[in-house]
């Protein structure tokens, strides 16, 4: 007698063994969508500025503290407000971050100042201590986890889920690469989080050191290019010119969002507060509140404060070459040239302060200005001269 158990099992073999078709085997490289004809909007995370997706967030190594004082209020921006920046679709955060004292001392500074308790953030911000592992190991051990941290809530259309966001601070702290380099495994490791998240997944980057002192979106985040060119979009953070503010601009970008960029302006503050041992120590703290940046009154500052660093240069450049000729008067235009280069010594780079290519322009410069002249011959040399009396 055959019995029910039998018959399962003889068909479970059967489907085991037969030929997958060629829509099923299709569908192990490259699995079918459904397509609609109807419009659809983005999922904001940050409305009007970033979507549901995977990005790459990067800034100077000088600025790292920075980023996670930008990062850790965008991250809570569904539980506090801030304004101009919304929050239409909150979410679970899991921030995974390798200062986790920092990530406390910038809450802390938060909570002062927005009044929110310890049970707004219990269930909906969760914090881990980074470790360096494989992407692999993070994929099929901690990503499962974070899955589970889908959100209810209520929309126009009823109640729906919106699924957890998770933030690597920084990439380099929690994913261990042979090399940074090496686009192969950059694609690699970015494809595997991309899909073990489920495309919720915010990263941070540092820049080069050749990119130093460059606007915001002129920057570039340091190692592999497969880090820019496999992820959803990037943002930069970097310096406002002319003030101790920083603000966060987009550089690739493929949605319509109208918030363009975010302006982090802090306070610096002090508390009187005990360490684990209970003595009492001041500390200080940053207290970081974001704004909608203005990206054209940025840039024309921007503009202004380089004339007038560029006009301050030359002014100083013709200065110290004034100085040279009446020192020496009268000199030949070589003589003076290399004098100046020589007094005006060497940057902490080892480079020379005033090139000569400068030393020239500002010399020629004086000389329209009339205020250097002409002198007597001297030997071997056709022409020599002198400051004139401005008195």
């Amino acid at each position: 007698m055959v019995s029910i158990l039998d018959v399962v099992g003889e068909k479970a073999r059967k489907e085991h063994e037969r030929e997958p078709t060629l829509d099923e085997r299709a569908d192990r490289i490259f699995p079918a969508v459904d397509i609609t004809l109807e419009f659809a909007g983005y999922a904001w995370v940050i409305d009007q500025f970033a979507y549901e997706g995977t990005f790459l967030f990067s800034g100077q190594q000088g600025l790292g503290k920075r980023k996670t004082t930008c990062l850790v209020p965008l991250a809570v921006a569904g539980i506090i407000r801030f304004a101009g920046i919304t929050v239409s679709t909150p979410r679970n955060v899991l921030y995974v971050t390798e200062d986790v004292f920092q990530v406390n001392l910038i809450l802390a500074a938060l909570q002062e100042e927005h009044r929110f308790t310890q049970e707004d953030l219990d269930g909906s911000f969760h914090v881990r201590q980074s470790t360096s592992q494989s992407a692999y190991m993070i994929a099929t051990e901690f990503a499962p986890f974070a899955r589970t941290l889908e959100r209810e809530i209520l929309t126009p259309t009823g109640r729906d889920y919106t699924p957890p966001l998770t933030i690597l601070d920084t990439l380099s702290a929690a994913v261990s690469m042979k090399s940074e380099n090496d686009n192969s495994e950059a694609a690699r490791n970015v494809a595997l989080l991309r899909e073990a998240f489920n495309d919720m997944l915010w990263m941070t980057g540092h820049t080069p050191k050749a990119t130093r002192g460059k606007v915001a979106e002129d920057q570039t985040t340091r190692g592999a290019s497969a880090f820019e060119a496999n992820t959803q979009g990037t943002f930069y953070l970097g310096h406002v010119e002319g003030t101790h503010d920083r603000v966060l601009v987009a550089g690739k970008r493929r949605d319509q969002g109208t918030l363009k960029e975010i302006l982090i302006t802090s306070e610096l503050k002090q508390h009187d507060v005990p360490n684990k041992y209970g003595f009492v120590e001041p500390l200080w703290y940053v207290l970081p509140r974001l704004e909608p940046g203005d990206p054209e009154s940025r840039k024309a500052l921007a503009v202004a404060q380089s004339r007038q660093v560029s006009t301050q240069r030359c002014i100083d450049d013709q200065n110290a070459v004034y100085a040279v000729v009446d020192a020496l008067s009268p000199a030949t235009k070589e003589d003076v040239l290399k004098a100046t280069v020589t007094r005006s010594g060497k940057n902490t780079k080892g480079h020379n302060v005033i090139s000569k290519d400068r030393a020239r322009v500002a010399f020629e410069a004086l000389v329209v200005q009339l205020k250097l002249a002409q002198a007597g011959p001297k030997q071997g040399a056709n022409h020599t001269w002198e400051t004139v009396d401005l008195g």
